[in-house]
């Protein structure tokens, strides 16, 4: 039996109050924007920091398939549920035998461009975990208003994670291309302002002058990175990556499902680059993770060891974010699993014998492997 608006409301803001994944996204689409927040909004653990607001900002919407990484997304499957006419998702997925699927229809949201403007406190903020901002259907004008924002906003980090690589490296040449003005960003979200009379000019103390001053590129508040779940998009992906200017770049290996070799790839762009040699090198974090949710694949132990240990010889900070609903394990050196695991509880599949945790989705490091038990922020 379909859920009622009201009722699909109602789950809305009860989600929103549990602070999962996307609800507090979800409360302010169905129009039950909560209070600025004090506390982390975003079950994310990669946006969690030490004086900041973990939260996600979703100033687009709307997706379409593009890899293995997105045959089950929970952004996909959360836009299906609420695709019913009147409902947010309506018209960017629909919702069949076959489960939830996006349409490919991609918009800027207006009437959420602006939110960060009115954060007092500082914010850790994972822009779009429903979308992706640099998908084809969003115009190089639009990307920039939304970058506008975060111009006008260094109190606030955000980390953008794209699995369109290529295009990020062309908006990144769009955008620094000579006949463009410096301050394109800024100037585009004030065209947004005026089109959807937008009041930009309510903004937190001492920063309205920020939307009229050029900002500094790369922005210092620019955390920028990319999918890559398997070799074939590391291959793919990271060298666009290593070409985009960012403070900080960062990959998430997130659902890992398959080993993946960093070098030669990671390697030999750095040797091509334009870019010298920092310390730590031109990657900075790595994050890793197994797939969770229904139909979830098997992850490998050994993977996420192999790929933190590729990460720290090339200078990258680790952060292990889960270690998926379906944990591999694979012995070391002979040793039986219950011996490098003092006998915790085991199940077999057809990928092999598996982690048994409480953790659906394998996210609570107190069941993990003393050795992955790594969350480095850059």
């Amino acid at each position: 039996m379909r859920k009622t608006p009201e009722q699909l409301s109602f789950i809305a803001k009860e989600e929103a109050a549990r602070g999962s994944v996307a609800s507090v996204a979800l409360a302010s689409d169905l129009g039950h924007r909560p209070p600025p927040p004090d506390r982390n909004t975003t079950s994310i653990e990669w946006t969690h920091r030490e004086g900041y607001v973990g939260c996600s900002w979703n100033p687009t919407r709307g997706c379409s398939r593009v890899s293995p990484g997105c045959v089950h997304c929970y952004a996909e499957v959360l836009a299906g549920r609420f695709s019913d006419e009147g409902l947010w998702g309506h018209g960017f997925a629909t919702r069949g035998k076959a489960g939830a699927r996006w349409t490919g229809k991609v918009e800027l949201v207006p009437a959420k461009l602006a939110e960060p403007l009115s954060w007092h406190k500082p914010h850790s903020v994972f822009v779009n975990s429903m979308s992706d901002l640099f998908h084809e259907s969003l115009t190089f004008e639009e990307i920039a208003a939304v970058v506008g924002v975060i111009a006008a906003t260094p109190q606030h980090i955000y980390m953008t994670l794209t699995k369109r690589a290529k295009r990020m490296r062309e908006w990144f040449e769009w955008i620094q291309a000579p006949d463009v003005p410096a301050d394109s960003c800024l100037m585009h979200l004030r065209e947004q302002a005026r089109a959807h009379q937008l009041k930009i000019d309510k903004t937190a103390p001492g920063q309205a002058d920020l939307l009229w001053d050029r900002p500094p590129w790369p922005l210092a508040n620019l955390q920028i990175g990319i999918s890559a779940e398997d070799q074939q998009r590391w291959d793919e992906r990271v060298p666009e990556l290593l070409r985009c200017p960012a403070a900080v770049r960062f990959v998430s290996a997130e659902p890992l499902i398959s080993g993946i070799q960093m070098a030669p790839t990671y390697r030999r762009e750095l040797r091509d680059s334009e870019n010298a040699w920092s310390e730590g090198g031109d990657l900075h974090q790595l994050i890793i993770g197994g797939e969770s949710g229904p139909g979830a694949r098997p992850c490998h132990v050994e993977w996420i060891r192999d790929l933190r240990d590729q990460g720290r010889a090339a200078g990258c900070k680790i952060f292990v974010k889960q270690l998926g609903a379906q944990s591999v394990i694979v012995p070391l050196d002979g040793a039986t699993p219950w011996d490098m695991y003092d006998g915790g509880k085991l199940y077999d599949t057809e990928a092999g014998l598996c982690l048994r945790l409480k953790s659906k989705k394998g996210g609570d490091w107190d069941e993990w492997p003393e050795d992955l038990r790594i969350r480095e922020q850059v």
